[in-house]
């Protein structure tokens, strides 16, 4: 054979062994592929199982729980409702119709007073709500805000504008609080506890007017109240009103005026010049109450000023007797017994203690001063104006 065939042979030999050699490895590395494919496909499948177990039980677990906790799927459905407006509104695709907004809002906003054991009423003990259930009433209100929907815009019914009211009175928002509750009020015009909450809000916000208002209006369907014969007479007394009388007098026909009460009357008697009726009046009131020296330094100033000055020094001692450290008391006390010279030295002493306690002003200072110099001490009265 020539040398080149030889070649070639040997070359074909040696290729041909090559290649059979690579296919049998290939074969072998295959056959591994597939065996570890087919181990992790196994593996796949079973993690599948594992985690729709799981997730079959953990929905499982989820719908028993909103079964036994009805309110966590209306919590539940109003997140998602406020986080799609929430995302609108990032985007600027909310419309600008209140109409459109309140018709997405409505079923979030129901859904939510649904869930919620409050029924509108501000001065009862309230009960408590969880952090959770205030902080997503919170946002509810935010939006409503950004939105510009009122509570007239969402169709509430009465007792839903009145626990919407209270759930953004909590949170601080007064001015929606106090939206709802009108929204209330004029659904159910008469409800009791939409205007009791009504007059909680007046008074908070010293708006007199409206709380009167408020009043009033309860007190024509509940006329015989005690408690709002008694904040009506205490509200017409701070504005001067002498319709105050009337509630009082209203307290004492029923029969269950109060010690309080009968002193209110007593100052509004004076105030209109009855003294001798004011005087009555307090009497009553110091027969259930014998102890208060605020009613005894009354007393005493009312038969000051009718002068009779035996029964004044009377009930100021009474008073005094109870409450030493009553400025007043002392004032008068020393205005009454500086009359009688045989009593300078108690007027005196008397003067002392109520300038001591800042009572009397100046008229005080200068009594002091006087009964001073009429025992015979100017030093000591010139001493004590330069001091004064």
């Amino acid at each position: 054979m020539e040398p080149f065939t030889i070649v070639l042979a040997f070359f074909l030999v040696t290729a041909s062994g090559t290649l059979t050699w690579w296919l049998a490895t290939m074969d072998a590395s295959l056959r591994t592929l597939q065996e570890d494919l087919r181990l992790d496909r196994l593996s796949l499948a079973n993690d599948a199982d594992w985690l729709r177990s799981t997730v079959d039980e953990l929905h499982s677990g989820v719908t028993a729980l909103l079964h036994a906790n009805p309110e966590l799927a209306s919590i539940i459905d109003t997140h998602r409702a406020l986080d799609n407006i929430e995302a609108s509104l990032a985007g600027d695709l909310l419309t600008a119709d209140p109409g459109d907004a309140a018709t997405t809002l409505l079923a979030a906003v129901r859904d939510l007073l649904s869930t919620v054991d409050v029924d509108g009423d501000l001065d009862t003990t309230r009960s408590e709500l969880d952090l959770g259930t205030l902080r997503l009433a919170d946002r509810l209100q935010e939006v409503f805000i950004e939105v510009g929907l009122r509570p007239s815009d969402l169709g509430l019914s009465d007792l839903e504008a009145r626990r919407l009211g209270e759930l953004a009175y909590r949170n601080g928002h007064r001015s929606w609080a106090l939206a709802c509750y009108e929204e209330a009020a004029r659904i159910a015009p008469g409800e009791k506890t939409t205007l009791r909450a009504l007059e909680h809000l007046a008074s908070e916000a010293g708006d007199d007017e409206a709380r009167r208002s408020w009043l009033e209006a309860q007190l024509k369907r509940d006329p015989d109240n005690p408690e709002l014969l008694r904040s009506h007479a205490n509200l017409l007394v701070r504005e001067g009103d002498a319709g105050a009388e009337r509630s009082v007098r209203r307290l004492e026909a029923l029969g269950v005026d109060t010690p309080a009460d009968r002193s209110l009357l007593s100052g509004l008697r004076e105030r209109a010049g009855a003294r001798g009726e004011a005087l009555e009046a307090l009497d009553k009131a110091l027969e259930e109450d014998p102890e208060n020296s605020g009613y005894w330094l009354r007393k005493a100033t009312l038969h000051f000023e009718m002068e009779e000055e035996g029964e004044a020094i009377k009930a100021v001692d009474k008073c005094l007797s109870y409450d030493r450290q009553n400025g007043d008391a002392w004032a008068l006390q020393a205005r009454l017994l500086s009359s009688n010279s045989r009593e300078l030295a108690t007027a005196l002493k008397s003067a002392v203690h109520a300038v001591a306690l800042v009572a009397g002003g100046t008229e005080l200072i200068l009594l002091k001063a006087d009964l001073l110099a009429a025992i015979g001490k100017e030093a000591d009265a010139q001493e004590s104006l330069d001091k004064s």
